[in-house]
């Protein structure tokens, strides 16, 4: 595909949450690696490079605050009920698991902290990626849950109506 050709192709709703969706999948797998390599007392390969799966969270974070924002919109108050209806109940379930293990987690690691005086930074690093990692667990996968269903809800309101409220325009053939 020639550069005149790829500027001519609109970038749809449907693509932007599909590549977020994406993102979030890869960031809950890394941060699992993570998260269990911290559990084992081992530091995660590439050094200090994990920490970018804090900016990938924040930036997920923020694009499912866009969705959730642009879905309730469009739905009312029903949006909430709609969502968890399409979407699977296994991924309701891990989001709902993950969501209180980054609780219990964050206070482990808060009294590990406590502990880490005369360690070196070899010892120090597998307690903080641990803490940071089941935060990240959790994020992820909320941010999946609302990229999951903001598909599943765009792509119902396109084969209902002429005029998706989501993208402000007809639906693709």
């Amino acid at each position: 595909m020639d550069l005149k050709a790829r500027r001519d192709k609109k970038l749809n709703m449907n693509d932007v949450i599909l590549f977020f969706n994406q993102l979030s999948v890869v960031g809950l797998l890394f941060s699992f690696v993570v998260h269990l390599l911290g559990l084992m007392s081992r530091k995660p390969p590439f050094g200090y490079f994990p920490f970018i799966l804090q900016l990938g969270a924040f930036v997920s974070g923020v694009a499912a605050a866009l969705a959730l924002f642009l879905l309730y919109a469009s739905h009312g108050e029903s949006f909430w009920k709609d969502a968890f209806r399409v979407c699977p109940k296994w991924l309701k379930w891990i989001t709902c698991v993950l969501a209180g293990y980054a609780v219990v987690n964050f206070i482990v690691f808060v009294n590990l902290l406590g502990t880490i005086g005369g360690k070196g930074p070899d010892e120090i690093t597998p307690i903080v990626f641990r803490g940071v990692s089941g935060e990240w667990m959790a994020f992820y996968s909320a941010a999946l849950l609302i990229f999951y269903s903001a598909r599943r809800q765009l792509k119902r309101t396109e084969k209902n109506s002429t005029r998706s409220p989501l993208t402000g325009s007809t639906p693709r053939a």
